[in-house]
């Protein structure tokens, strides 16, 4: 007797089966468990949802009996099986960026393996790091029902733009339509966004506006790259007084050296931002341009000056 007894409760013990509106939930150590947990959660719903919550007056009821040992929950899978019963708030895992929600989803490392894959979209075999230039991180914890998204909602946001503006600062030897160009533009899309500028008038300095939009993400990409370099010729002159002052003529003609070099390279969002050399070998020297320049008085009557743009000459 005493053997089958020991036998019963290895395998059997007290617990207490928890019904939420004729569904059951889990089977707990004991109501006393149940009852905490309930309470637990009904004060991370009203924290969670700014208002009040409370579970309906007997929604919940609690049977205490033997029951198999395999089949009693621990107190937080319990707590997470109530709130799914409740439909109110999930445990989840959320998406800030820069300290604003985009979405949260039930499944650990979900969000960890979607922000990789949009890395990887930005990895070749020159890649060094890829890292996001905005505050990214992931919350643990309870979230609003209504603000879980599947994945692919997620993806959407991300890779999509806000309110928000990009401007470019004007440099010297900018036209008009070269910042336009250089940015996968039309002049009469930027003069549409900056209609109080004169595209004749561009001034150093000035801030265009690119675009009312911006990325949601913005990727961060270095690479290590290499490659071939010209390196710049000298050039010596030579007095002539056979020629006028500010005249010149080539000797002969200068040659461009050539280096190899390795570059690490920064770009966001595909546009180059940063260039460190990390070493220059010197594969062909350069060859120095011969010219020969005048010391003649120039005569008044000789013209002199050059063409404005868009001539040149």
């Amino acid at each position: 007797a005493v053997a089958a007894i020991a036998l019963f409760f290895s395998f059997y013990t007290m617990g207490t089966t928890v019904v939420y509106n004729g569904n059951v939930v889990d089977t707990v150590g004991s109501a006393s468990q149940a009852r905490r947990a309930a309470a637990k959660l009904e004060s991370i719903t009203t924290e969670t949802l700014g208002t009040v919550y409370k579970i309906e007056d007997g929604a919940i009821h609690y049977a205490t009996a033997f029951v198999r040992r395999s089949d009693v929950t621990d107190a937080t899978t319990f707590e997470q099986d109530l709130a799914n019963e409740l439909g109110q708030v999930t445990y989840g895992y959320s998406l800030y960026v820069d300290d604003e929600l985009i979405g949260s989803t039930e499944y650990a490392g979900a969000l960890d393996e979607l922000l990789e894959q949009i890395k990887q979209m930005y990895v070749s075999a020159d890649t060094l790091t890829v890292d996001f230039v905005e505050n990214v991180r992931i919350a643990e914890g309870y979230v609003p029902t209504e603000s879980v998204m599947n994945l692919g909602e997620i993806a959407e946001i991300l890779n999509s733009t806000k309110t928000g503006e990009v401007t470019y600062t004007v440099v010297k030897g900018d036209t008009w339509s070269g910042i336009a160009n250089s940015h996968g533009m039309t002049t009469k899309e930027l003069l549409a966004i900056n209609p109080d500028f004169d595209i004749n008038r561009l001034q150093i300095g000035d801030e265009l506006t690119l675009s009312n939009a911006v990325p949601y993400l913005t990727v961060m990409v270095t690479e290590r790259q290499n490659y071939v370099e010209d390196i710049q010729y000298d050039i010596t002159y030579t007095d002539d007084a056979t020629m006028y002052k500010g005249d010149y003529k080539v000797l002969s003609k200068g040659v461009y050296g050539t280096a190899d070099v390795v570059a690490d390279v920064t770009y966001v969002n595909g546009e180059e931002t940063e260039r460190t050399v990390i070493s220059s070998v010197t594969l062909t020297e350069p060859v120095t341009e011969q010219r020969a320049q005048g010391t003649k008085a120039r005569p008044s009557w000789y013209p002199t000056g050059s063409f404005r743009w868009p001539t040149s000459g």
